[in-house]
C-alpha cells in the first residue's frame, strides 16, 4: 500500500471522516478523490494551510493571513472543481475546521495519525485517486 501508515489507521481515519460528515460532505469528498491534477494540487495547498492554522507556533496575525488564504482557496476549489459550489463550499469549510481541530487534538495527545497528516502523506506519496477511493 502506498501510504506509510498501517492499514488499520487508514481505514479508521477514513471511516471517522465519513461518519462525522453529512451525505453532501461524503459526496464532496468523493468528488475530491475523483478529481485530477488541478484539484490534487489545490488539495495539497488546502492541507498545508490547515496544518499552518493548527500550528501552535504561528502568531495570531499570521493565522489571520493564513485564514484569508484558506477561505479564498476553498472558494476557488468549490467554484472550479465541484458541482453545486455554494453548498460544497460550506462543506469544505466544515471539513477544514474539523481537520484543524482533529490535528490539534492529535498533536496534543502525541498521536501522529491526524487526518491532515495522513492526507498530506498520501498526496506526497502520489496516491492515485482510484486507490484513495478504494480505501474509502
Amino acid at each position: 500500500m502506498p501510504w506509510d501508515v498501517k492499514t488499520d489507521d487508514k481505514i479508521r481515519v477514513l471511516l471517522t471522516l465519513y461518519s462525522n460528515v453529512s451525505e453532501n460532505a461524503q459526496r464532496a469528498i468523493r468528488e475530491i478523490i475523483h478529481s485530477k491534477f488541478l484539484f490534487r494540487r489545490q488539495l495539497d495547498k488546502l492541507i498545508d494551510l490547515c496544518l499552518q492554522m493548527a500550528d501552535l507556533n504561528v502568531s495570531n496575525d499570521e493565522k489571520q493571513a493564513i485564514e484569508l488564504k484558506l477561505v479564498n482557496l476553498l472558494h476557488a476549489v468549490a467554484l472550479r472543481c465541484l458541482p453545486q459550489p455554494e453548498k460544497n463550499e460550506s462543506v469544505l469549510k466544515a471539513f477544514a475546521i474539523y481537520a484543524i481541530k482533529n490535528h490539534k487534538q492529535s498533536v496534543g495527545n502525541n498521536n501522529e495519525s491526524s487526518i491532515l497528516s495522513i492526507f498530506k502523506q498520501a498526496i506526497s506519496d502520489g496516491v492515485k485517486s482510484k486507490e484513495c477511493y478504494a480505501l474509502a
